[in-house]
């Protein structure tokens, strides 16, 4: 499974998880900066979370 922030343009901006995952609630949190380690600004973005089973998303909006 993995769970990925996108931009509103459809860029990727990081990675919250990648990896195996055990049928369950998981709880990932973003703390706002991209995968170069830069804080992003305020916006809206997608969180796309997909699994062997499928994919959802939803957005977001990250306030500083």
């Amino acid at each position: 499974a993995a769970s990925d922030v996108y931009k509103r343009q459809g860029k990727k901006v990081c990675n919250l998880h990648s990896g195996p995952v055990k049928t369950g609630t998981y709880h990932f949190v973003w703390n706002g900066m991209d995968e170069r380690n830069h804080q992003m600004p305020t916006g809206s973005y997608t969180v796309r979370i997909t699994s062997d089973v499928g994919m959802d998303s939803k957005q977001i909006i990250f306030i500083k």
